[in-house]
């Protein structure tokens, strides 16, 4: 299974430790993240992709915007694509568990959200279009037990997804990245409020602008997740 991992160019303990940590299984394509230097906010707002205020710092609009590339390219080449960060685990049979469930999967499908922020809830559907379930978990725990985590053999399925926090990894089709292009641009200071749980949170990460275009998509979370922050890493939201 091909996998898209987003990286800066000066990261390269980061690169090293995903190598590390994810040997076998997968096809690497590393992604070269937009250098934080070369962010020039003045054109982005000039070109409709940044609506002031944004308080967003260089480096969070800079991986903000290696997610929008990846959605273009998606939908450019009409390809589903699969986007990791590069500061994540997977499950040591991801490839083929990610491939088992997208196979599952009903037709029309979007997004698979492979993982999330651990110390964040998740909201999802159960059953599909019954019930909102609201899921917490316990990060400590799951770092604890990282090895086992790595070690695989769990068999996720898929839930319907309401919300999430955290962009880890993911699966998108070119009709699930439209809509993600077409509700998360332009990047600004605003407040999403979710369509359950009476929740609302400031837009301030790519994981955060996502909740915008989830209510709109046929998403879906893995439960089990295949996917986790490594532990003692920099947050993937940035």
């Amino acid at each position: 299974m091909q996998v898209h991992v987003i990286n800066f160019d000066g990261d390269t303990d980061r690169w090293k430790l995903f190598q590390r940590m994810n040997a076998g299984g997968i096809d690497v394509v590393r992604v070269l993240g937009i250098d934080p230097g070369t962010i020039d906010r003045g054109r982005l707002v000039e070109s409709g992709f940044i609506a002031e205020p944004c308080s967003r710092s260089d480096r969070a609009i800079s991986r903000w915007c290696s997610h929008v590339a990846l959605w273009s390219q998606a939908v450019e080449n009409d390809e589903i694509l699969t986007v990791v960060e590069d500061g994540v685990v997977l499950a040591g049979d991801f490839g083929l568990e990610a491939q088992r469930v997208l196979r599952e999967l009903p037709a029309g499908w979007d997004i698979v959200m492979w993982g999330w922020n651990f110390d964040e809830a998740l909201w999802t559907e159960i059953p599909d279009g019954v019930s909102v379930c609201r899921m917490d978990f316990n990060d400590q725990q799951m770092c604890r037990h990282i090895d086992g985590f790595r070690a695989g053999g769990s068999r996720p399925t898929a839930v319907r997804l309401r919300h999430c926090f955290g962009s880890p990894a993911y699966t998108v089709t070119p009709a699930g990245a439209r809509i993600l292009l077409d509700a998360c641009l332009p990047m600004t200071d605003s407040k999403i409020a979710f369509s359950c749980g009476g929740v609302v949170v400031d837009s301030q990460s790519i994981d955060a602008d996502m909740n915008r275009a989830f209510p709109a998509m046929r998403a879906y979370a893995c439960i089990p997740p295949i996917a986790i922050a490594e532990p003692g890493s920099p947050a993937v939201r940035l």
